[in-house]
């Protein structure tokens, strides 16, 4: 008799009609799962006690929710969580509490990121046709979004789009196409009728859609997790690993898995190409080794974030690019846009400059609001904004002020230099950066780091983010894979690269 810590639809679907299998105790069957058995006639024993296939251990169930919708969902997106929290689920929702209009694909991208950062367990997307919002969610790495009108679109995208793909997390869809149901007679059990006009019901099968939700969510839960040989604990977990990072002052910590180099080492890095006359090859380059070596990000310039993405996908590094660079000297509106559309490229981090000017004319208000368009489309589409203030260029007091600004415009970040300016990171600014926005904002260090030892040394002044075109020298280094002699020999930094 075959055994079983999980029963999924897939593999209840190749199970003989009538046959018996055995649950292990704690096992789960999910809801699709549970159907096919039924209508197989299969029975299940667990742990030695025979029955049918009532009562089963309870799926794994997502808890918390992150709702999103364009101005002509907001009806539906209120319904939507208005249902989740009476289930008792938590739901952050994403979108405006007005019918101003607004872009569903900054809206599809927030909702998206929000559940590939695993802070929400899954999403629903809403919008005027819905497959619009699908394909902007979809642009992001672990997603994987369905357009789901009805039950039965809403099973196959399960059974079929996302079986047996356990990399990914499913966020879901309903569009406009929800408001016509093929049958109004009948919405089925669990629907949720909502009035959006005086012509308009909605029949939506809210309590399928989470079932199904949850199986993808259970399957992906049930991979067996890496844990590390000193502590016992899940890789991403080890208080060794991480403990450098919390000393030197991170307040958040975003994990990328422990495969690859140079561990964490590799994980604080921005493995970075923004010379002028980079070529296509080269970028396809600095993928690559971002990939194996398991960098943070890749930093290029916005014409290469689109080919840096599609070289990325599905491997955990993130795509960064820069805005206002190198001068800074651009309009708000013009960085504003730059983002956006560096964003919809398909980048998760922007680092911008400030107006150098502004600040030194004593322009305050003008480089608050250069900051704060950067920062609010980014928090719009779920990325991450960092603010180089361009150090070499200030004063002490000037720095405090820029660093101060930055933190008030919202930015997470703020970045010491661009590599194109007069000189690049230095140990006191980073400490002083650090001491200026708290333990709350990172510190990205940029522009002259060219080895392990200066890396460690901005770690221990308070950077959680290094910016590098050395970055591969560096893991090596960590590793013990880089002689002396060759570190002697090791290039001096130019302006133009970090």
């Amino acid at each position: 008799m075959t055994r079983y810590d999980m029963l999924t639809e897939t593999i209840a679907r190749t199970l003989e009609r009538g046959a018996t299998v055995t649950l292990a105790k704690g096992g789960h069957v999910t809801p699709l799962a549970l159907d096919t058995l039924r209508e197989r006639r299969v029975t299940l024993v667990r742990e030695g006690a025979v029955g049918d296939t009532e009562g089963l251990a309870p799926v794994a169930s997502p808890t918390r929710f992150a709702v999103g919708s364009d101005h002509t969902g907001l009806a539906l997106r209120k319904a939507v969580r208005d249902h989740l929290r009476r289930q008792g689920l938590a739901v952050q929702e994403v979108g405006l509490d007005t019918p101003d209009p607004v872009d569903y694909p900054d809206i599809a991208g927030q909702v998206a990121r929000l559940v590939a950062r695993r802070e929400a367990d899954a999403g629903i997307v809403i919008d005027g046709a819905g497959l619009g919002s699908a394909i902007a969610a979809n642009k992001i790495d672990g997603i994987r979004c369905a357009m789901c009108t009805d039950r039965t679109l809403a099973r196959y995208a399960r059974e079929h789009n996302g079986a047996g793909d356990r990399g990914h997390v499913d966020l879901d869809a309903h569009a406009r196409g929800a408001l016509h149901p093929p049958s109004r007679q009948d919405p089925g059990p669990g629907a949720h009728p909502v009035s959006t006009s005086p012509d308009q019901t909605v029949g939506v099968d809210l309590g399928r859609l989470v079932a199904i939700i949850a199986e993808e969510l259970a399957a992906y839960r049930s991979q067996p997790m890496e844990r590390c040989a000193c502590h016992g604990w899940q890789m991403d977990c080890c208080p060794t690993r991480v403990q450098g990072v919390v000393d030197a002052g991170a307040a958040r910590l975003g994990m990328h898995g422990a495969k690859g180099g140079g561990g964490l080492i590799a994980g604080l890095i921005d493995h970075t190409l923004l010379k002028a006359d980079a070529t296509a090859a080269e970028v396809e380059a600095l993928c690559r080794e971002a990939a194996e070596n398991r960098f943070a990000t890749v930093c290029v310039n916005p014409a290469w974030v689109a080919l840096a993405a599609r070289q990325l996908r599905g491997s955990g590094v993130g795509v960064c690019s820069v805005v206002g660079f190198p001068l800074g000297a651009t309009t708000p509106d013009v960085k504003a846009y730059e983002t956006r559309r560096a964003i919809v490229d398909g980048a998760t981090e922007i680092d911008m400059v400030i107006n150098v000017g502004a600040l030194k004319s004593g322009d305050l208000r003008l480089v608050e609001q250069d900051i704060e368009g950067v920062a609010a489309a980014c928090r719009a589409c779920g990325a991450t904004s960092k603010v180089i203030i361009e150090a070499a260029l200030l004063t002490d007091d000037e720095k405090v002020t820029a660093c101060t600004l930055a933190k008030a415009a919202g930015a997470d970040f703020v970045k010491t230099s661009t590599g194109f300016g007069p000189g690049g990171a230095t140990v006191a600014d980073v400490a002083l950066m650090r001491r200026v926005v708290g333990a709350d904002m990172g510190v990205k260090a940029a522009g002259g780091v060219r080895d392990l030892e200066q890396m460690q040394a901005m770690v221990a002044a308070g950077a959680t983010r290094v910016g590098a075109s050395a970055g591969v020298r560096i893991v090596r280094e960590s590793q013990g894979g880089v002689p002396a002699a060759a570190k002697a020999q090791a290039p001096a930094a130019k302006p133009g690269s970090y």
